[in-house]
């Protein structure tokens, strides 16, 4: 009931906040054209057409048998104009701004005609800087994900463990635009690194799994020598976890949740540990985040690597003595402009950090979600490589 009211909640706040941009956007497109004028009416049913459909493609992919390996183009569409739109609202306030700016200026001249003009040509332009945005991220998010190579000293490494390189996988979201061919671009690429160890850090689908089980099969393929390891994010809670942990586990997972493994190599060993979502035991008790359970009869000794899905796991993380910790979620923003929202939201947002006595990576995702949108943020596989060298300042 709790979820189902949530959900309500969410919808009746999405449709407030489309329709309000949606009015937006249409009084300030009308009045870029005076020929839109007279036919506003039909500005204003089109962007009230892809407000709908924000809302109708996400619903009938839930609810439709419908997969990625067949051509579906309301998802599509649905995406794609998700993603312009909301770069067209953002221009468009940036553009406001900057108007208020510039209108203070020409008043002091007494320049309020020239203005006008001046004013128009700068929405013009945003409108035209959107769209370029638009395609470029869209080419960039399509094109699949980049390596991104880390070095992560750390003193108290094993020196059989000198040089170890681990492969992170996060946030695919093989669903309503991204297919097995993609899966199978992610797999190629991680494999032709070589990696000693691979790691999946949740939000692996979006979608059921008799919806997805054949897009998912390349990930058959990952192999590496010390295992391929998964930690649950919250998007796998959305489509039913229960299920989708032994779809995993019959893709070749070890699925840490709440667990750790040993990785033994000559006379010594490091620690790899998983939590489950921070949000999973809203949708399961059994599910709840736990660090302290995950490590449990580890010696304070060893090193320990932490995969958290969310970033914010880091306070669980410190308490248990964790030296790295590999996590997903955010996207990085995903696209400009919201890279800077997520930047305020979220203290390790992308990217290495060091915080008092341990390590946080924060991957930017492997794919996508919703928007096919990477402008300025492509989408990664991180290589990271394990040294014990005294650690370097970042």
């Amino acid at each position: 009931m709790a979820q189902k009211t949530s959900f309500i909640l969410f919808v009746s706040i999405m449709i407030l906040i489309l329709s309000t941009g949606c009015y937006y956007l249409g009084r300030r497109i009308i009045w870029l054209s005076p020929f839109l004028e007279s036919k506003k009416i039909y500005v204003y049913v089109t962007l009230i057409l892809f407000v709908g459909l924000q809302i109708l493609g996400p619903m009938l992919y839930r609810i439709s048998p419908i997969h990625t390996g067949q051509p579906f183009i309301l998802q599509w569409l649905t995406y794609v104009s998700m993603g312009f739109l909301a770069s067209l609202f953002f221009y468009f306030l940036s553009a406001e701004l900057l108007s208020f700016i510039l209108q203070k200026i020409f008043s002091y001249f007494n320049s309020t005609a020239d203005f006008q003009v001046t004013e128009r040509r700068l929405f013009l332009g945003t409108g035209l800087l959107s769209l370029f945005s638009a395609a470029v991220g869209t080419r960039t998010a399509l094109a699949g994900p980049v390596v991104e190579s880390v070095d992560i000293s750390l003193p108290t490494l094993p020196k059989e463990f000198d040089g170890l390189k681990i492969c992170q996988i996060s946030d695919l979201h093989v669903g309503p635009t991204i297919d097995r061919n993609y899966a199978q671009k992610v797999v190629d690429l991680t494999l032709a690194q070589n990696p000693d160890l691979i790691v999946l850090t949740g939000d692996i689908i979006d979608g059921y799994p008799e919806v997805l089980r054949s897009q998912l099969e390349p990930l058959k393929n990952l192999r590496a020598p010390h295992g391929v390891f998964y930690c649950t994010g919250n998007h796998e809670y959305y489509w039913g976890i229960d299920i989708w942990l032994k779809e995993f586990q019959a893709l070749g997972f070890t699925i840490l949740n709440n667990e750790h493994h040993l990785l033994n190599k000559g006379a010594s060993q490091i620690c790899i540990g998983g939590i489950t979502d921070l949000k999973g035991h809203q949708f399961s008790p059994a599910h709840q985040s736990d660090a302290k359970k995950a490590f449990e009869g580890v010696s304070a000794e060893t090193v320990k690597i932490l995969l958290a899905h969310q970033p914010a796991s880091y306070t669980q993380a410190l308490e248990c003595g964790v030296h790295l910790q590999l996590s997903g979620h955010t996207h990085g923003g995903q696209f400009f402009p919201w890279s800077l929202l997520v930047a305020a939201a979220q203290r390790f947002y992308k990217g290495l950090y060091f915080h008092e006595t341990m390590w946080i990576y924060t991957n930017r995702g492997t794919g996508y979600w919703g928007p096919p949108q990477r402008f300025t943020v492509p989408s990664e596989i991180t290589v990271l490589r394990l040294n014990s060298r005294p650690r370097q300042k970042i």
